[in-house]
């Protein structure tokens, strides 16, 4: 395992990553990773993976403080895999938190960050692997967000949920209903499912809403019910 520093950039020689948070991470924290355009911003809110949307194209959640990383998968106009993390859902702060670093492993090559520093973020941009010329490197980035996770995602480009906004009732009409991209949603609901339990889950929501839906078929990924995308 080798350790980078805050501000170094290091070649990857491998295409598959396994990325985690510390161990101190558990419970207290949760793993994202944003695919960035040219442009540092999402090309659409699917590109934003976190506990309510966990798999985009070379990217997948493996668990909340671990993401699976395939750069031969990754879509070719996304320059920047952006992997950060949040307390927010936990009502912590990275200062509270011991220990809290992250690894990137590969079958030939291990790397270990530690961010310094951290008091009362609440957001922190861990890492970044970005492209250069044919290959990718490793950004050790250790930047802390004290304005939460809603500026994080519009600071990226992701539309999101404001639970005051209630849209006004639509006239009824006959015509065919017309697809709507709705926000972001950063409501983390735990279930408990036993094998007893329903296979819908009441009280959610359903369609383009990164949230428990009504009308698939819940999984249960670290007590958290999801549906997979």
């Amino acid at each position: 395992m080798v350790a980078v520093s805050k501000g170094s950039k290091t070649d990857l020689t491998d295409v598959r990553y396994d990325i985690g948070l510390g161990a101190g991470a558990a419970g207290v924290a949760d793993l994202m990773v944003v695919l960035l355009a040219d442009n540092g911003r999402v090309r659409s809110d699917d590109d934003f993976v976190f506990f309510n949307n966990p798999k985009a194209p070379g990217i997948q959640l493996t668990s909340d403080t671990s993401a699976v990383v395939v750069l031969s998968e990754v879509p070719a106009d996304v320059q920047r895999v952006l992997v950060a993390a949040s307390t927010e859902a936990q009502g912590r702060r990275f200062g509270d938190v011991q220990g809290v670093g992250v690894e990137v492993r590969g079958p030939g090559q291990a790397l270990e960050f530690a961010p310094p520093g951290l008091t009362t973020e609440t957001v922190l941009q861990v890492v970044a692997l970005y492209r250069r010329g044919d290959g990718w490197r490793l950004d050790a980035i250790g930047q802390g967000y004290q304005d939460g996770l809603a500026a994080f995602a519009t600071d990226h480009g992701i539309s999101v949920d404001d639970p005051g906004d209630q849209p006004a009732p639509e006239p009824a009409s006959t015509s065919a209903p017309v697809a709507v991209e709705r926000p972001i949603s950063f409501e983390k609901v735990q279930v408990s499912l036993t094998k007893d339990s329903p296979t819908r889950v009441p009280g959610s929501t359903c369609g383009n809403h990164r949230a428990i839906r009504t009308g698939c078929s819940p999984s249960v990924w670290n007590g958290m019910a999801r549906c997979d995308l």
